[in-house]
């Protein structure tokens, strides 16, 4: 049955060209349903893991299909801020954050699927600084400014991808805008093949009044700790890129020494940048009001489901009470007439249109026959000759 099966109600969090997103209830506990455009597809391989793998730090799939030719996906609500909220980012907590992440990736990679569409709005940071990631699988290249030159030439993504996306990640959280900005598709192809002859190191330091005032740099002197990131990531050509997500655990842990994350001052840091997500959870998104049209598209079919088993509930209950009513009058020898048109009478009236409301009278029905039905039947009269 579906998780949305007994949805109770449902608030929008976003409209945007590929998706709309739900927050739904189902009692006291609430998901997320993210029904996307037409044409969005996803990989049928990592929904089958998600489905059946909880793996820390990616979010708990609980189903995935289509609805009207689109696709959608319900998975546990993360309460959270997406990190597009979060920037600029101090540099020692977005290197942490981001091996983080790369220790998700290593346990989503041991099951032989790969993320595919990294951007910061599926990274999702909790009050405790948990990082949690969603959407996953995405059939195409996601997110384009964020997306491998191969991923935008059609390939599927793999660790090297996702360790290209892993470096534009960074780069966003620590400056607060994309490394690669396009109008076009067309665009976004030419200036990912074109990566290698970026200096990033240069633009960062264009930006460097900024970037201090903001207390994502420290100084200059940070700059050189991030090199090596942008040198093993920054690569049209995957062979030129780091080997896999080991080698590049081992550079983010390098630059984290340099940027005195193992130090005693990083703790302090750390704690104004969880106090700040706490500051911002259940701002990500602007619930609008209830909305019953997502209940009537995913609740219509089991709506459906749960008239035909009431019905026939309610046909089984009718004709075992004539069977039992039968056997006593059989019995007595009584007329059954007065008692017949009553009972006929009272079974219709459980509900006018053929249709039971379950909520209300399928139990009463079930658990209280005497109450509905066979105490108001006239109790037969033994003959007096008896």
């Amino acid at each position: 049955m579906s998780v949305l099966a007994d949805c109770t109600r449902a608030t929008l969090l976003h409209r945007g060209g590929e998706a709309q997103i739900f927050r739904v209830w189902v009692g006291n506990k609430s998901y997320v349903l993210k029904w996307y455009a037409e044409g969005c597809k996803f990989d049928a391989a990592v929904s089958e893991v998600l489905l059946h793998n909880r793996i820390d730090g990616i979010y708990h799939l609980m189903e995935s299909g289509e609805k009207q030719g689109r696709p959608f996906l319900v998975y546990d609500f993360v309460e959270g801020v997406d990190s597009a909220q979060l920037t600029p980012m101090p540099a020692v907590e977005a290197v942490a954050s981001l091996r983080k992440l790369v220790a998700t990736l290593k346990r989503l990679s041991e099951r032989g699927v790969h993320h595919g569409d990294l951007n910061p709005a599926n990274v999702l940071f909790g009050s405790e600084g948990l990082v949690t990631l969603i959407d996953c699988g995405i059939v195409g290249p996601g997110a384009l400014a964020y997306a491998a030159p191969e991923r935008l030439r059609g390939k599927p993504a793999n660790e090297k991808s996702d360790a290209y996306s892993l470096g534009m990640l960074l780069y966003y959280w620590i400056t607060g805008e994309a490394l690669v900005k396009a109008s076009s598709f067309d665009e976004f192809v030419d200036k990912a093949a074109a990566i290698d002859s970026v200096d990033v190191t240069s633009n960062l330091y264009g930006m460097m009044d900024c970037l201090v005032a903001s207390r994502a740099l420290r100084g200059v002197e940070d700059l050189a700790k991030l090199e090596p990131l942008w040198k093993g990531l920054f690569c049209e050509n995957p062979e030129d890129r780091v080997e896999d997500l080991d080698e590049l655990d081992e550079l983010l842990d390098i630059a984290l020494d340099g940027l005195g994350g193992n130090g005693v001052g990083f703790a302090k840091t750390h704690e104004k940048f969880v106090y700040d997500i706490v500051q911002k959870i259940g701002t990500n998104g602007n619930e609008g009001p209830e909305n019953a049209q997502i209940l009537l598209e995913f609740a219509s079919e089991r709506k459906t489901k749960r008239n035909k088993k009431s019905l026939f509930a309610i046909i089984f209950i009718v004709a075992l009470l004539l069977t039992v009513l039968g056997i006593v009058l059989q019995s007595n020898g009584t007329s059954v007439d007065e008692t017949g048109a009553l009972m006929l009478q009272k079974s219709r009236a459980l509900n006018a249109d053929g249709v039971p409301n379950i909520d209300e009278k399928l139990d009463s029905a079930v658990m209280g026959v005497d109450s509905l039905i066979l105490k108001s039947l006239p109790v037969p009269q033994i003959g007096e000759s008896e």
